[in-house]
């Protein structure tokens, strides 16, 4: 056991390891021994400590490092922590967050630290109804003993790996889902009826594509996010629908955004309510929550920085785990820190004992996939989430059938494949022409890899090691190995997906474009209706077409969704003569020409979509442009005019090959590593390289 130096009455340090310093100051109820929201491990074997008391300092030394504490100031702020040369490697004075990114593999690493802030001590019951005679304002978690309490980590040697296994010690494993989790999920905004859900399951199988889990959004109760009452219009029998799943080999997840019944928390009628509303759907059969963090309602928080998200993660958990004490818990909530595919902040220490994550609503973006991909690297790497996923096609719009294959080849490759989208949209691979059966293809493979896939689930278990792993948690001595859009699956398998379209589309640049009066922009004519009638309600030059109106209108003479808009224009002059794309991104009704010729016309269809024309443009040109545009009735307008010029006819990447030798998947080309080259990859192939001597494990044929 840990030896506990108590210096003066305020301070105590807890030498834990050979690895790891505990400084805590003294608490309204003294020192904490018990396990808290973000500590689960306190009993640590210690290390042969010798104490020093001076005038003026206490020194605790050990074989490795010392502990040096001021006794004119015994708190954090006058503890030193050196190593046995006499270099700082930890200053009390400086600021200890309580959320923190791990260091990168690479980076050199003396000392890391976090603190348990907010120090919050759960009861034995957890985040469960308290039982009838324990009944508090807050259900028995105890908030009362909050204090400095920050965890030095000194891993030697042992660097970056013995970071991470002090780490989980400390804080938790990250679970092992079940084994479902890892099947393709198909997920839609969308109030499906009974037997539109069932319909759509029942296609996945004529077309043989694996299916696992089943996810009803929002709408599958009365109101879509207050209480738990079952919309009877739309699933008349839930019991009957999760049976008929059952027996098609489905698991059904629900969306929640939970409506508090209490402000507070941790109330006992709040967490009554969430008990008894969740498993009463549990009882009927459901399978695993979404937990969505916000919409109209939300959680509240228990303690300030104790955020919404994680203290959700740990609810739901709890409430499935009681409910289900012999199976894995599988509940998907958003990533904390990640806000719609923006990496914003680290998350909670405790985050990671809670899988399954999803980065938010993301759009059918080029920028989306490929930040999809450096998430759930980077989330793997330096906040030990190793199943961050994405709405794969994107929550808003429509993605072409090039993006939606290169989004679901990810996906498929990636630790969580789930496919989703808002309502009136639509991510089933039968839609998309040839990018979905591409991504049926790719969907299969995952499958056959599903062996590959559990292994490196169970070293995350085991070790934290993530299931995709940026290069340099294997090769940190390479800088190349960084790079945060490839990845090792597994041990043998190098993927390195393509997040760039063979024509990039960007925003047309407001010096290509010109008003009838030379200014930049575009000639901008709003009318109060949405047939163009009448006089224009405002006139202006917008200096580019890059609009989203969240529930607004372009001017305050007009309102949401009862307008329509007509820009108009010269586009040049070109630079380099070529082939583009020119395209609208948009939810509502919109036509564009181009020297008076019609190249978009979706004038009758309104929906989140990209909508594209091919044209040939000259150097030194300049074309005659008009847009017009009617909202949809969705609550977000968007209109943006992009364009790209054509590039190669296949996509092209660099990829970095560690050290060794590497088998292209598609050409069987050997390649020897360390080496960049660049690799051609039509829409059917994503660039893969197999480790020579390497193993991976397959099942014979996909499920179905």
């Amino acid at each position: 056991m840990s030896e506990d130096f108590v210096i003066g009455d305020r301070l105590r340090i807890q030498i834990l390891s050979s690895t790891l310093v505990r400084a805590e100051e003294v608490g309204p109820k003294g020192f904490e021994d018990r396990v808290s929201f973000h500590i689960a491990e306190r009993e640590w074997e210690g290390v042969s400590t010798s104490r020093i008391d001076t005038e003026d300092l206490v020194e605790l030394a050990t074989d490795s490092f010392r502990v040096k504490v001021l006794t004119a100031n015994p708190t954090l702020q006058g503890v030193r922590i050196e190593d046995v040369n006499g270099a700082l490697l930890f200053d009390g004075h400086t600021p200890v967050s309580t959320k923190i990114f791990l260091p990168d593999p690479a980076e050199p690493l003396a000392a890391w630290a976090f603190c348990d802030e907010p120090r919050i001590v759960p009861p034995k019951w957890g985040a469960l109804p308290p039982p009838a005679g324990a009944a508090s304002a807050t259900s028995g978690w105890d908030l009362e003993n909050q204090a400095h309490d920050v965890f030095v980590f000194l891993p030697g040697a042992g660097g970056y790996q013995k970071l991470v296994s002090d780490f989980l010690r400390l804080t938790g494993r990250v679970p092992l889902p079940p084994l479902a989790a890892f099947g393709l999920i198909d997920s839609r905004y969308y109030p499906y009826t009974q037997a539109e859900a069932l319909a759509v399951v029942d296609t996945y199988r004529r077309f043989k594509i694996p299916l696992d889990i089943f996810v009803l959004d929002t709408d599958w109760r009365v109101g879509a996010s207050h209480g738990y009452g079952i919309n009877t219009d739309l699933i008349p029998d839930m019991a009957q629908f999760v049976r008929d799943a059952h027996a098609r080999g489905v698991r059904v997840m629900l969306n929640d955004h939970p409506e508090p019944k209490n402000s507070a928390a941790l109330s006992p009628e709040e967490l009554r309510y969430r008990f008894d509303g969740l498993t009463s759907l549990l009882k009927l059969g459901v399978d695993y929550w979404w937990f969505d963090r916000n919409w109209h309602v939300s959680l509240g928080e228990p303690a300030p920085g104790l955020s919404k998200e994680v203290w959700g993660m740990r609810l739901y958990h709890d409430i499935a785990q009681a409910h289900r004490p012999d199976e894995r818990v599988l509940v998907m909530s958003n990533v904390e820190g990640i806000d719609n595919g923006a990496l914003n902040s680290a998350p909670s220490p405790a985050a990671h004992r809670f899988p399954i994550w999803w980065t938010g609503d993301t759009s059918a973006a080029w920028l989306d996939l490929r930040r999809g991909v450096q998430n759930a690297l980077n989330s793997g790497a330096r906040a030990l989430l190793p199943y961050v996923s994405e709405d794969l096609g994107g929550h808003h719009d429509t993605p072409d059938e090039e993006l939606y294959a290169r989004f679901v080849q990810f996906g498929a490759l990636s630790p969580i494949c789930r496919l989703h989208c808002s309502a009136n949209l639509t991510r089933h691979p039968w839609r998309y022409g040839v990018g979905g059966e591409i991504a049926a293809d790719y969907i299969r493979l995952r499958y056959r890899l599903l062996p590959t896939l559990y292994s490196a689930a169970r070293r995350a278990f085991d070790s934290g090691m993530p299931l995709l792993r940026r290069c340099d948690l294997d090769w940190p001595g390479h800088p190349e190995a960084k790079d945060d859009t490839q990845y090792l699956f597994g041990d043998d398998l190098l993927v390195a997906p393509i997040v760039d379209s063979v024509v990039p589309l960007r925003p047309i640049p407001q010096e290509r474009l010109r008003s009838r009066a030379g200014l930049r922009g575009l000639d901008a004519e709003y009318f109060d209706n949405l047939e163009f009638e009448g006089e224009p309600a405002v006139r202006r030059v917008d200096e580019n077409l890059c609009f989203m109106w969240p529930n607004k209108s372009p001017d305050p003479k007009l309102e949401p969704r009862k307008f329509s808009a007509r820009w108009a224009g010269e586009l040049g002059a070109i630079e380099k003569s070529g082939e583009y794309r020119i395209a609208l991104r948009t939810n509502g009704h919109i036509r564009l020409w181009l020297n008076d010729d019609l190249l978009i016309d979706d004038s009758d269809h309104a929906g989140p979509i990209h909508k594209s024309a091919d044209v040939h443009l000259s150097a030194g040109h300049r074309y005659t442009l008009r847009v017009e545009y009617r909202p949809s009735n969705a609550w977000l307008g968007v209109c943006e005019l992009l364009w790209g010029r054509h590039g190669p006819s296949v996509a092209e990447r660099d990829v970095w090959l560690p050290p060794g030798e590497w088998y292209d998947v598609w050409t069987a080309q050997l390649l020897e590593g360390p080496a960049t080259v660049r690799v051609s990859a039509a829409l059917a192939r994503m660039p893969m390289f197999v480790r020579a001597g390497g193993l991976l494990f397959f099942h014979s044929a996909p499920r179905e």
